[in-house]
């Protein structure tokens, strides 16, 4: 079993809900990520940036606490 700190928690979390965003509204990111089978942490950034403009600010805060959280 593998024990991970509350802000890796944090971060996991973080990151499924903006791939989950990002599939959601079809975004360029996603598409490169069905190529590639990868989202990459600053690629997952820009997701939670473009979409904080339709979605609200707290996506991109939310996104950045996380971040900022786990490293």
């Amino acid at each position: 079993m593998t024990l991970f700190k509350p802000s890796e928690k944090a971060y996991k979390v973080a990151k499924e809900i903006v791939k989950a965003l990002a599939e959601k509204f079809n975004t360029s990111e996603y598409q490169q990520y069905l190529k590639e089978g990868r989202l990459y942490t600053y690629t997952l950034g820009n997701v939670a940036y473009n979409l904080s403009k339709t979605l609200g600010g707290w996506l991109n805060k939310g996104w950045i606490t996380a971040y900022y959280l786990r490293i």
